[in-house]
């Protein structure tokens, strides 16, 4: 039993505090990701009838936010796409989630494959998304800004592989 706690104590301080963040951080927002979309993907792809009437709602939601008229045809485009895709849109999404947390928990038992997952984790959703949503402005402001947060995370990281076998 002792063995066991001195294991255990000795794995938390290899460990350390930044990864151990990183790690929790990281749990949560896969969490969150993957129940947003498997409530999304319960609902299932919406038919014509049900597409008509909440493009209907969201622009007069977005009229009376005062968007202009262009943004408002790229979202209605935006949310086309994605009942267009929708299976490969969640399906990705949820499968993409369960490979995230098994590369933070592979990091969190401070093993190096779990880093290389969590770059591929991190990469491919985006190329997903590109694929997707294609030559929309709005398409490469979000591959943008997802590039940052992956490169943020995979830096932060890259910094604890040192402790990782």
């Amino acid at each position: 039993m002792s063995e066991v706690l001195d294991s255990k104590e000795e794995l938390k301080e290899r460990r350390g505090r930044m990864l151990q963040v990183l790690c929790i951080l990281s749990w949560i927002y896969v969490g969150i990701v993957f129940v947003f979309n498997l409530l999304a993907f319960t609902n299932g792809q919406a038919s014509p009838e049900e597409m008509e009437n909440r493009q209907i709602s969201l622009i007069d939601f977005y009229d009376g936010m005062g968007i202009d008229k262009e943004t408002i045809k790229e979202l209605m485009v935006i949310d086309e796409r994605t009942n267009d895709n929708f299976y490969l849109n969640y399906s990705s999404k949820l499968v993409f989630c369960l490979i995230g947390f098994f590369a933070v928990l592979q990091m969190w038992k401070l093993q190096k494959t779990g880093f290389w997952v969590y770059i591929a984790y991190s990469i491919i959703p985006i190329g997903i998304m590109y694929y997707i949503m294609g030559d929309l402005p709005s398409t490469m402001q979000s591959v943008v800004w997802e590039l940052v947060w992956a490169a943020l995370f995979i830096g932060l990281y890259a910094s604890q592989v040192k402790r990782m076998e």
